[in-house]
Protein backbone atom coordinates (compact mmCIF):
# COMPACT_ATOMS: atom_id res chain seq x y z
CA UNK A 1 0.00 0.00 0.00
CA UNK A 2 2.67 3.11 0.98
CA UNK A 3 5.23 1.39 -1.31
CA UNK A 4 4.11 3.30 -4.25
CA UNK A 5 3.72 7.19 -2.39
CA UNK A 6 5.88 9.60 -3.69
CA UNK A 7 6.24 10.81 -0.31
CA UNK A 8 8.68 9.51 1.49
CA UNK A 9 7.00 7.11 4.31
CA UNK A 10 6.55 8.98 7.86
CA UNK A 11 9.10 6.78 9.49
CA UNK A 12 12.15 7.45 7.16
CA UNK A 13 11.52 11.07 6.59
CA UNK A 14 12.96 14.28 8.19
CA UNK A 15 16.68 15.10 8.91
CA UNK A 16 17.87 11.42 8.04
CA UNK A 17 20.34 9.93 5.92
CA UNK A 18 19.88 6.44 3.84
CA UNK A 19 22.33 3.71 3.06
CA UNK A 20 21.87 0.19 2.34
CA UNK A 21 21.72 -2.49 4.82
CA UNK A 22 24.74 -4.88 4.97
CA UNK A 23 24.08 -8.00 3.05
CA UNK A 24 21.01 -6.52 1.18
CA UNK A 25 20.56 -7.54 -1.80
CA UNK A 26 18.97 -5.06 -4.60
CA UNK A 27 18.94 -7.57 -7.06
CA UNK A 28 16.24 -9.26 -5.08
CA UNK A 29 13.77 -6.05 -5.95
CA UNK A 30 12.16 -5.77 -9.39
CA UNK A 31 13.72 -2.31 -10.06
CA UNK A 32 14.51 -0.64 -13.16
CA UNK A 33 18.49 -1.28 -14.51
CA UNK A 34 18.71 2.70 -14.31
CA UNK A 35 18.43 2.45 -10.46
CA UNK A 36 21.36 0.44 -10.18
CA UNK A 37 23.95 3.68 -9.70
CA UNK A 38 21.96 4.86 -7.03
CA UNK A 39 21.58 1.46 -5.27
CA UNK A 40 25.48 1.38 -5.55
CA UNK A 41 26.22 4.84 -3.89
CA UNK A 42 23.86 3.65 -1.16
CA UNK A 43 26.11 0.81 -0.73
CA UNK A 44 29.38 3.30 -0.55
CA UNK A 45 27.83 6.24 1.06
CA UNK A 46 25.39 7.73 3.64
CA UNK A 47 23.27 10.12 1.67
CA UNK A 48 20.20 12.53 2.12
CA UNK A 49 17.34 12.42 -0.33
CA UNK A 50 18.19 15.97 -1.46
CA UNK A 51 21.75 14.40 -2.20
CA UNK A 52 20.30 11.86 -3.97
CA UNK A 53 18.35 13.69 -6.09
CA UNK A 54 20.80 16.05 -7.02
CA UNK A 55 23.72 12.96 -7.47
CA UNK A 56 20.70 11.06 -9.99
CA UNK A 57 18.56 12.53 -13.05
CA UNK A 58 15.63 10.81 -11.11
CA UNK A 59 13.20 13.07 -9.73
CA UNK A 60 12.73 13.16 -5.87
CA UNK A 61 9.35 11.02 -6.79
CA UNK A 62 11.39 8.15 -7.74
CA UNK A 63 13.41 8.78 -5.20
CA UNK A 64 11.37 8.35 -2.58
CA UNK A 65 9.44 5.57 -3.84
CA UNK A 66 12.93 3.71 -4.41
CA UNK A 67 13.51 4.48 -0.59
CA UNK A 68 9.99 3.51 0.43
CA UNK A 69 10.69 0.42 -1.34
CA UNK A 70 14.37 -0.47 0.05
CA UNK A 71 12.92 0.11 3.74
CA UNK A 72 9.76 -1.95 3.43
CA UNK A 73 12.33 -4.64 2.35
CA UNK A 74 14.94 -4.42 5.53
CA UNK A 75 17.14 -3.31 2.72
CA UNK A 76 17.58 0.86 4.30
CA UNK A 77 19.57 1.78 7.52
CA UNK A 78 17.99 5.10 7.90
CA UNK A 79 20.16 7.57 10.30
CA UNK A 80 18.90 10.17 12.20
CA UNK A 81 21.00 13.62 12.30
CA UNK A 82 21.01 16.30 14.30
CA UNK A 83 19.21 19.16 12.91
CA UNK A 84 22.22 21.70 13.33
CA UNK A 85 24.73 19.03 12.24
CA UNK A 86 26.95 19.59 9.70
CA UNK A 87 26.73 17.89 6.01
Amino acid sequence: EYGSRSELLPEIAGVVRYRLAPGFSPHDLPVEQSAMPLLQRLRTATSSLQDLCEWTVRGPERVSRLLNALYLQAGLMVLRVSPGARR
